[in-house]
């Protein structure tokens, strides 16, 4: 009789009755007729260990979809370059590409997600990772956190100017982004005050 073994993906290593063939898969052959037993190994998916029934003057087709041990995880931040730290172990920085062996059950737990960037806040995440032939992909924007400005003057009443913006008179006080500003700060009569904070 005819086996034929086809494997997605294909290239997979087979062994008939502990005989491995010269050929990977897909693969076709003559076999006498009988029970056969019918070993596909690739690295990176799991193993089938199976038996089939060869028939004489007949085709015994073997399908087999391998099931992945491994996901690729990819990481992107905007901007680019935070620290990924995943269960408290520091990996690389953003844009982040790494391929987990999940082959021991042990290994298929959530695991914690911290992207760190200077400037921004931390952000944490809990991400499961499971076998699989798609890429597991992570994005997070960064928000510039904010900070509270407060400008006062004596006398009060003075024009504030942020960022060449108008934004006020003194006492001023305003939610803004962190980051440096060029403040200025002016009254008639007075000498304009100009710094950067």
């Amino acid at each position: 009789g005819t086996i034929k073994v086809v494997t997605d993906p294909p290239g997979a290593n087979l062994y008939l009755n502990g005989i491995k063939t010269a050929d990977f898969t897909p693969f076709t052959g003559s076999l006498n007729p009988g029970a056969t037993r019918v070993l596909i190994e690739k690295s990176k998916y799991k193993s089938l260990d199976t038996t089939v029934v060869i028939r004489g003057k007949e085709t015994t087709v073997l399908d087999v979809n391998l099931k992945p041990t491994t996901v690729w995880l990819n990481v992107f931040s905007t901007p680019s370059g935070a620290t990924v730290n995943i269960d408290g172990k520091d990996y690389g920085r953003t844009p982040f590409s790494y391929e987990w062996n999940l082959a021991g059950v042990e290994n298929q737990s959530s695991k914690i997600l911290i992207l760190k960037l200077d400037g921004y806040d931390e952000h944490r995440d809990v991400i499961k990772l499971v076998p699989s032939k798609i890429p597991l992909e992570f994005k997070h924007g960064f928000k510039v956190p904010k900070g509270q400005c407060q400008i006062t003057s004596s006398p009060s009443a003075a024009q504030v100017f942020i960022g060449g913006m108008y934004r006020g008179v003194t006492p001023f006080s305003g939610e803004m982004d962190f980051g440096s500003y060029d403040v200025k700060v002016q009254l008639d009569g007075y000498e304009n005050l100009e710094k950067e904070f």
